[in-house]
């Protein structure tokens, strides 16, 4: 039977489920989908991805630290839809987009990460009336906020 699973990718999902809904889109590294919550994703090194790592529908309470996320294509972490997960003590950078927070990501709190050298930017919320925590990070200048 041939695998519709993309080589090099992570796929977390709840466990009434016998396996993901879709298969990996965009080459994440690492991807969390479909309620997959309360995960500690910590250690890894996810470079040269479409998306390092994904984070897809209710993906909540889930935390992101200590990780080396580079050189990914589209972004380095992003959240579609998730709520209440940290980030924190991640090294993001040489992406396109280093942290992106799409379609009402709310209640996220992403602290004490180096956020740096990504090419479009550092930062994308394309929610901008959701309320997300976004303190103590480095953004690579001492003029940024």
């Amino acid at each position: 039977m041939k695998s519709s699973f993309l080589p090099g990718c992570v796929y977390m999902y709840p466990k009434s489920r016998r396996k993901p809904a879709m298969r990996c889109q965009a080459s994440p590294g690492i991807l969390l989908q479909s309620s997959s919550s309360y995960n500690l994703v910590s250690g890894n090194t996810v470079n040269s991805n479409g998306f390092g790592i994904d984070m897809l529908t209710s993906c909540n309470s889930n935390t992101l630290r200590n990780n080396v996320v580079r050189s990914n294509s589209i972004a380095g972490i992003r959240l579609t839809t998730c709520d209440t997960n940290f980030i924190y003590q991640n090294e993001i950078s040489a992406n396109d987009t280093g942290i992106q927070l799409a379609s009402s990501a709310a209640g996220n709190n992403i602290s004490k990460n180096n956020v740096t050298g990504n090419t479009t930017s550092a930062l994308f919320n394309s929610s901008p009336v959701a309320v997300n925590i976004i303190t103590r990070n480095w953004w690579g200048s001492v003029d940024s906020t």
